[in-house]
Parts: C-alpha cells; structure tokens; sequence
C-alpha cells in the first residue's frame, strides 16, 4: 500500500472526515498529473486508489494548537477538545481513497478565463477558491480552513476515510510505499 505523510493535526482532521481535501504544491506521478506538469516526488498514484495517511513526526506544527473550534471535535458541550495531548505522530492513521486530484484556482483567476462552471455562482466577494478542470468546479470555502489553497496548488480529493489504530512507520517525502509488515497490519 502507498502512503502519504500529513502534519499534524490535518491527518487527524482527515481521519475524522473534516478535512475531505489535501493540498499539494504537486499532483502525484501517474494519470492524474497532466502533461507538462512537475509530479510530487514517490510513487505513481492512480484514480481511486486506497492510501495510507501518515501522522507526521514534526511536533513544531502542532504546539499551539488549543481548542478546535470544529463542530465534529466538540465534546458534546459544544466546546471544542484539546487534542495537544492527544495527536498520533509517526504513525498511519487512516486511509483514503484518492478519487481525484485538481488544481486550485481563485475566482478571480477562474473568471478571467471565461470558463464555464455549471454549479458556480457568484455571490459577491464571499467566494474566495474553487478547485477544477475542464467545466466542472469544487467550492473550497468549508474547507479553506484545513488547507493551503493557493492558486497553483492541487487539491487531492480524498474520500471513503477509514479510520485505524495507530500503525507506527517511518514517513517519507511524497507518495511512497509502506513497509510490507505496516500494510500488512492495515490489511
């Protein structure tokens, strides 16, 4: 199985199913990276393929998280958990199927190509980033807040997350291959 590491606390925000999009300053190598574009380093990745996500070991990202202010990480009070205590470094913590990957656009930049979205509205200054090609567009606004969405970035559309108990493995830079015990585990 490949494997994709994610910083903390946007691996856990995946395996919740908060985060639904993770951007890349690159497609991965393989069929969903267009011609003329510079892959991620690693592996080729396919459409729809099942991915592990690794929990970076970087602690430096995560010492100020406080309290989440997300809805789906509330105790039931509506206050949000501290998870400091609580986030999986360097381990797999779920995996998702990679059902796309797209580049990022602003509006601006969308409208000044004149290309037609069917499900794109314009409602003021409100709309700030849209992920798509050839027609079709993605809102990005529910998910700005877990992401860099930069234009000139992509966006991997990740869906079907299953969370797992933590799997212990070394990260790598971009699309790599798990070690065969760790994917063994995550069987």
């Amino acid at each position: 199985m490949k494997a994709l590491v994610v910083r903390q606390p946007w691996a856990s925000l995946i395996a919740l199913g908060v985060k639904t999009i993770e951007t890349r300053p690159s497609p991965p190598n393989g069929p969903m990276r267009p011609d003329g574009v510079r892959g991620l380093p690693g592996c080729r990745l396919e459409r729809g393929e099942r991915i592990a996500i690794v929990a970076g070991k970087d602690k430096a990202c995560i010492t100020e998280i406080g309290p989440l202010p997300w809805a789906p990480l509330t105790d039931g009070t509506g206050i949000g958990i501290h998870l400091r205590e609580r986030l999986v470094l360097g381990a797999v913590v779920c995996t998702a199927v990679v059902d796309d990957v797209l580049p990022v656009f602003h509006v601006a930049t969308v409208m000044s190509y004149d290309v037609p979205f069917p499900n794109f509205q314009v409602n003021g200054p409100d709309l700030l980033t849209y992920c798509g090609v050839g027609g079709e567009a993605t809102d990005m606004r529910a998910q700005i807040p877990f992401g860099e969405f930069a234009p000139g970035r992509w966006g991997w559309m990740l869906t079907d997350v299953k969370p797992c108990a933590p799997v212990p493995v070394k990260g790598r830079q971009g699309v790599f291959m798990l070690p065969d015990d760790v994917a063994e585990a995550l069987s």
